[in-house]
């Protein structure tokens, strides 16, 4: 059993659920996490329609409107079968935090309870489940001259200079952030720069005001994953994702907009533009899909509470979730989600 396997077992058995102390009322949660191509979004429906649960999905680019290929949103006919929530909810242009996107989903939250409708939270980013378990520090608001000051500061001085100067203010989130995130990045020198503190120190901090939810965690082996991933993309490809980001531009999307680092959207404005041939765009994209999703493992691995279920070859979306339900039940937390009376 090679060690990504024995982490998956063990962490089923030896971890617990958190606590939290945000009251939304009589409401069960369950958050459904793990790496981009996992089967999240297709394991969730079958579990949403026997609960009788809905939907709110963590997933930070999936909040923005268009890019429906590229973030690879759920299918219309899941939507129809299971109400969605936190979809396309913001302009392009629009600075998406993770303290809105908690506003947003705590709101939602709470008109499941008041339906007494259970919640299945459903998404790849990690921070996202985390502010909405743990609550979220005050972060200042944005400031519109400084990052205006900052991008220009990126494209005078060169690619990778704000990237550069976040390592000196803030080595930990550097460390989490790809040079090509420049909303990140921007974000994370704000904060530096009105607060004095890094982003990485706030993010740190316990204010408490969290909801109680459980989590379970679908694992794939790496090459059942890396196989996922390069099916997903060609399937992008097939489907005209390409199409998709040309149009994007013509409508006026600048690589500065928070959308713009979506994974794919740098190599295929490359291809676009006649720097890269497509196929090699079309690499770039798997090579950073991959990537993103080790990262994403890294992140819910130290994240406690979380019960892995090994969906290794499985691709039926009810077989995933059958498997998540088992591992749910042997470790006690069976009762997580149910349709409440």
């Amino acid at each position: 059993m090679g060690e990504e396997r024995k982490f998956c077992h063990q962490q089923g058995q030896e971890q617990d659920f958190g606590h939290s102390t945000l009251d939304v009322g009589p409401l069960n949660v369950l958050a459904i996490v793990g790496p981009t191509a996992s089967g999240k979004s297709a394991a969730a429906v079958p579990l949403a329609r026997e609960w009788g649960a809905e939907i709110v999905c963590a997933d930070s680019r999936q909040v923005y409107r268009g890019f429906d290929l590229l973030t690879d949103k759920p299918a219309a006919e899941d939507r129809r079968i299971v109400p969605h929530h936190l979809l396309d909810i913001a302009d392009p242009e629009e600075t998406f935090t993770a303290g809105e996107f908690r506003r947003r989903a705590l709101a939602v939250l709470r008109d499941l309870a008041s339906r007494r409708v259970p919640a299945l939270i459903v998404g790849g980013t990690g921070l996202y489940v985390r502010v909405l378990r743990r609550g979220l520090a005050e972060l200042p608001a944005g400031d519109p001259a400084l990052r205006h000051e900052m991008v220009d500061r990126e494209r005078t001085e060169g690619a990778g200079t704000l990237h550069a100067l976040l390592r000196e203010a803030d080595p930990a989130t550097a460390s989490r952030t790809p040079p090509a995130n420049l909303h990140r990045i921007v974000r994370a020198l704000e904060v530096h720069r009105l607060t004095g503190r890094p982003l990485s120190e706030w993010h740190a901090d316990d204010p408490g005001g969290g909801v109680e939810m459980g989590i379970v965690g679908l694992f794939r082996e790496r090459g059942d994953l890396q196989r996922r991933i390069e099916a997903r993309i060609d399937r992008m490809i097939e489907e005209g994702v390409v199409h998709e980001v040309e149009s994007a531009l013509a409508s006026g999307l600048r690589p500065d907009h928070p959308v713009a680092t979506a994974l794919g959207v740098r190599p295929i404005i490359d291809a676009l533009r006649g720097r890269r041939p497509l196929a090699s765009a079309i690499e770039r994209m798997k090579k950073e899909t991959m990537a993103y999703a080790k990262r994403q493992m890294t992140w819910f691995r130290r994240e406690t509470g979380v019960v892995w279920a090994d969906v290794t070859g499985l691709s039926d979306p009810e077989a995933m979730a059958d498997r998540a339900k088992k591992v749910l039940e042997r470790s006690g937390k069976h009762g997580i989600i149910r349709p409440l009376a």
